[in-house]
């Protein structure tokens, strides 16, 4: 059997995500090849690829990589012989052992994928938008379920860190709530998903061309967040280029570590300026602004204030 070299390796580093270099499970570290698909399983991800292949068997993916890569030309021969897959070209000879991965194959079967055949859900329009805008507030300690977590109910995606919240409205809503973890998320954005299914305790997600992500819900309540975002106030627009001056100060801003940092942010007489000291160092720095109400002024970690500034520069003041 003849295979592009180029192709192929798109397609192995496409199942990649859910490969599991310490294989707590036996075979979580190979490519499962079926006949049609190309399959990975680590327990927290599972990815399908359509992919014709002569042989059913599993072949360790470290080794099939590095032998795949290594090879100059275009085309590759693939055969079984003996037991063992022979990849040849006219400058490469290559074996690997061929094994056969029941376990994670179990596991694989228990995502019941047939019985889902007809009950796919069209996945909302910016769905995947919004999961990546989602991800800077989200946190990062797994202990914290439902806080690690995105939280997907009707028409919005939310997530918090327990310090900062976000909130963006899909253009269609989600049948039923769910949560995905965050570790998850970079590797799902990377397809371009039309449909999904919630199952007790999976998410599937479907592109046209058929390939499959699922992967491992989080089964938590989440807290009510909207009253975060029920302000009524006035709409000001902080200038393009604060965020320049934000991320210049915060190096004079105390704390001994990055999340303990703080900066003072005042907004007054069509003015806002920013303000960071520390016990060797101050700083004030100041731009032009529309507003004309009463000054005020707040203290802001100066990494979150940047993060915030690259998504959004609009400011409303109650």
């Amino acid at each position: 059997m003849k295979i592009n070299k180029e192709s192929f390796l798109k397609v192995l580093n496409t199942v990649a995500p859910a490969l599991s270099e310490k294989a707590m499970i036996e075979g979580t570290d190979r490519f499962i090849f079926t006949g049609n698909k190309i399959v990975t399983y680590n327990d927290r991800i599972c990815i399908f690829v359509p992919f014709k292949f002569d042989w059913k068997c599993s072949l360790p993916a470290k080794e099939l990589k590095g032998i795949i890569s290594a090879i100059k030309e275009d085309e590759i021969d693939f055969d079984l012989v003996d037991g063992k897959m022979t990849m040849n070209t006219a400058g490469t000879e290559s074996v690997l052992s061929v094994f056969e991965s029941d376990d994670v194959l179990k596991m694989v079967d228990s995502l019941n994928l047939k019985s889902i055949k007809n009950n796919w859900k069209e996945l909302p329009g910016g769905f995947s938008q919004g999961a990546n805008l989602c991800m800077f507030s989200v946190s990062r300690d797994v202990s914290s379920k439902y806080l690690s977590s995105l939280f997907f109910q009707d028409n919005k995606i939310v997530s918090s860190d327990d310090i900062r919240v976000s909130s963006y409205e899909m253009d269609g809503e989600v049948k039923d709530p769910f949560l995905l973890p965050y570790y998850i998320v970079p590797d799902l954005l990377k397809f371009d998903f039309v449909k999904y299914f919630l199952g007790e305790s999976w998410v599937y997600f479907s592109t046209e061309e058929g390939l499959l992500f699922c992967c491992r819900r989080v089964i938590a309540d989440y807290p009510e967040m909207d009253k975060f975002f029920n302000i009524k106030g006035k709409r000001v627009r902080l200038p393009k280029d604060l965020k320049q001056l934000v991320d210049g100060i915060s190096t004079i801003a105390e704390g001994d570590f990055e999340v303990d940092q703080k900066i003072k942010v005042i907004i007054g007489n069509e003015k806002i300026k920013c303000k960071a000291e520390k016990s060797i160092a101050k700083i004030k720095q100041g731009m032009d602004i529309k507003y004309r109400g009463k000054e005020f002024s707040f203290f802001i970690n100066p990494t979150f204030f940047s993060q915030i500034l690259e998504k959004s520069t609009i400011m409303t003041v109650s």
